[in-house]
């Protein structure tokens, strides 16, 4: 099996999303071939729009630039796991601009009103696609609403995610005991996807729950930042 990790945090293996993904991998088997690109190192230059993956060069985008190593990456993957940090409601810059020139991998259909979008490669649809993510915020449902929209939309719910809004706990030495078994839950998701399943309903239950209170959440952490009123 090979797995590819596309990292779109700035702070690449000091980020607190990066402890959820080793969590994550720790559930695959001995062997998994792992890819990781730190997508922050890579030079992506954004999509023009001129839609030449569908019309004069359909499948390929006529850009030449690290996207490149990308589409090549993604070719080889059956788990792709797209891990990055939540600030201001939506997937950062970077990944935005990678998902945007994945534009080459579907076609257009349907252009009397009603425009959609479907796999140019069957095979796309055997990759299974993992979200993973924390922010400094609680909750789920408000924070990370535009990210499930849009996910939504490109791949017609075939994927899994786990956000972590509380992922600031991963970095302070507070509440082990809760961070532990958050963690192990997220390996047990690893392995569902290691075998082929969606991530069981029961752990993803668990997974949605916070870590802590808000409350408990907040004095906790407020420290850290040093917010001061």
């Amino acid at each position: 099996m090979r797995l590819l990790v596309l990292d779109a945090s700035p702070r690449g293996e000091n980020s607190h999303t990066r402890v959820l993904t080793t969590a994550f991998l720790s559930g695959f088997p001995e062997g998994t071939q792992v890819e990781t690109l730190e997508l922050s190192r890579l030079n992506l230059h954004p999509c023009l729009g001129c839609l030449c993956c569908w019309t004069k060069t359909p499948g390929c985008c006529v850009q030449r630039d690290d996207m490149e190593r990308v589409y090549a990456a993604i070719e080889r993957a059956d788990v792709i796991v797209e891990s990055f940090p939540l600030y201001f409601y939506g997937i950062p810059g970077t990944l935005k601009t990678l998902t945007d020139r994945c534009l080459p991998y579907t076609k257009a259909y349907g252009w009397s009103g009603q425009a959609q979008h479907e796999p140019r490669d069957p095979k796309m649809l055997q990759k299974r696609l993992v979200l993973l993510s924390t922010c400094w915020h609680t909750g789920i449902e408000r924070n990370y609403a535009a990210v499930r929209a849009e996910y939504d939309l490109i791949c017609d719910g075939r994927y899994d995610a786990i956000f972590c809004p509380q992922g600031e706990l991963f970095v302070i030495d507070a509440c082990k005991r809760q961070k532990d078994a958050y963690l192990a839950d997220v390996r047990l998701a690893g392995q569902n996807v290691a075998q082929g399943r969606r991530i069981a309903s029961e752990i993803q239950k668990r997974l949605n729950r916070p870590i802590l209170s808000d409350a408990t959440f907040e004095r906790i952490t407020r420290p850290h930042w040093q917010i001061v009123e």
